[in-house]
């Protein structure tokens, strides 16, 4: 009998700590979507495009990819390894430190805006035509400016005039050289939004904000 007594203390315990477990990292979720508040993150990676910083934010609590511009005191704060403040302000967040800050205009990684848009998903697939033209492109991305009309579905708000970025990959090709292209949202997987082409999956990686628009 005392053994039996023994092994349901014990499972009560387990129980208990897996409820607080679970309660404490609620707790940090709910925490983490508080606007205002902050996370000292380091720049795990950052490279320029055109007259933007393309740029990995890493920390305990937050990760993400984020396009700045590159002026003012952004190329100071956004080097490489540099360790920074996150805050949530703004519409995408700011960096900064105790002289200066830089204002994101920009997101990338949109499966994970895709997922905090619970209503958006429920509402499944949907395809629309996307027309847009290219701007600029280095070795690995091209930036395609024009009409993207399912943006919204990972919370992005500027569904027209703005910048889609898409790699420079073989599926990515014929959308790019033709300017326009089925947009295809899909509501799992990695990718949240694609081009659809002819030689495979175009996936369209963030969104940025076009320079000057407020």
């Amino acid at each position: 009998m005392r053994t039996e007594w023994r092994g349901r203390a014990r499972l009560l315990v387990g129980v208990t700590g897996l409820v607080l477990a679970a309660c404490q990292g609620q707790r940090i979720r709910e925490q983490i979507a508080i606007p205002g508040t902050s996370d000292l993150v380091k720049v795990q990676s950052v490279a320029q495009r055109s007259v933007y910083l393309d740029a990995v934010l890493v920390g305990d609590r937050m990760s993400g990819r984020f396009f700045f511009p590159a002026s003012g005191d952004c190329p100071r704060l956004l080097e490489a390894q540099a360790s920074v403040q996150y805050r949530r302000v703004g519409a995408w967040g700011e960096v900064s430190d105790a002289d200066g800050h830089c204002e994101a205009v920009g997101i990338g990684g949109l499966g994970w805006w895709r997922d905090q848009n619970r209503k958006q998903r429920a509402l499944g697939k949907k395809r629309k035509p996307a027309r847009f033209q290219v701007i600029f492109t280095d070795e690995a991305y091209a930036f395609a400016r024009g009409d993207f009309p399912l943006a919204g579905a990972v919370r992005w708000p500027l569904a027209q005039d703005t910048i889609a970025v898409i790699p420079r990959s073989e599926a990515c090709r014929q959308p790019l050289e033709r300017g326009e292209a089925a947009m295809e949202y899909r509501t799992n997987g990695p990718e949240a939004l694609v081009l659809i082409s002819p030689d495979g999956i175009c996936e369209i990686e963030g969104f940025v904000q076009p320079v000057g628009r407020p």
